[in-house]
């Protein structure tokens, strides 16, 4: 129990220490987050896998989604709004890096996975030290991704040639949301800033990422851990 109590407390502390504001990544909203950034619906006829054309609902519960640069860092929450007999289960998130040219989704991650891949390109980078909660009532995924994993290459990940990454200060958009096994919200519908907008912090200094290993001690600790699986087909939403 000592053990289990002192790595929540690390968990807790990674979220953005020293602030008397900060986000808690415990898979709960909270207030610094501001408003919601988008809302993706619930409809049973949503289909699975349509990465070329994504749509604005989900085929097993709705959820809200927040996010909010803090620190340093990406925070992110998944908050479901309907949830009919299932618990909140999310898999990948797929980010455009140059927003500039909006060329659709270049970077995505399994959050719950600990693992960073590049959309339509076999293989994955894993062990990111990403952090990552559940709510107590399961219906909520929070997540924390630094920063200079949208300002530098990831190692051990294979980028198509001349990816551009964002620059401190600059922006990244969430465009898909991958949940369930394979259905897929996120594209046109949700308008030019997709599923939201991040400016990153203009401090954040670029340089290779290589992960460490703390997510998996969460995932045994609450329960957490899931099968999840990368689609290796582009993200075009």
């Amino acid at each position: 129990m000592k053990f289990a109590k002192a790595v929540a407390l690390g968990v807790l502390a990674l979220g953005y220490p020293n602030a008397a504001n900060a986000i808690v990544v415990d898979g709960t909203y909270d207030a610094d987050y501001g408003p919601v950034k988008s809302v993706v619906g619930y409809d049973t006829s949503a289909p699975n896998g349509d990465f070329s054309n994504p749509g604005p609902n989900n085929n097993v519960t709705g959820y809200s989604i927040y996010l909010k640069e803090q620190g340093g860092s990406v925070y992110g929450l998944l908050q479901a709004t309907t949830v009919p007999g299932s618990s909140f289960n999310f898999a990948n998130l797929y980010f455009d890096l140059d927003r500039a040219n909006n060329n659709g989704s270049d970077l995505g991650f399994e959050v719950t996975n600990n693992r960073a891949f590049i959309p339509g390109v076999n293989g994955y980078a894993e062990g990111l030290g990403l952090t990552f909660a559940l709510s107590a009532d399961g219906k909520g995924l929070e997540f924390r991704i630094p920063d200079a994993f949208f300002t530098a290459p990831i190692s051990g990940l294979a980028y198509y040639p001349g990816q551009q990454f964002a620059a401190p200060g600059g922006e990244v958009v969430l465009r898909l949301s991958q949940s369930f096994g394979y259905s897929v919200a996120g594209g046109p519908t949700f308008g030019n800033d997709r599923l939201g907008v991040i400016a990153l912090e203009a401090s954040a200094v670029p340089g290779p990422i290589v992960g460490a290993g703390l997510p998996g001690l969460v995932m045994a600790l609450g329960g957490l851990l899931a099968w999840r699986r990368r689609r290796s087909q582009a993200a075009a939403g």
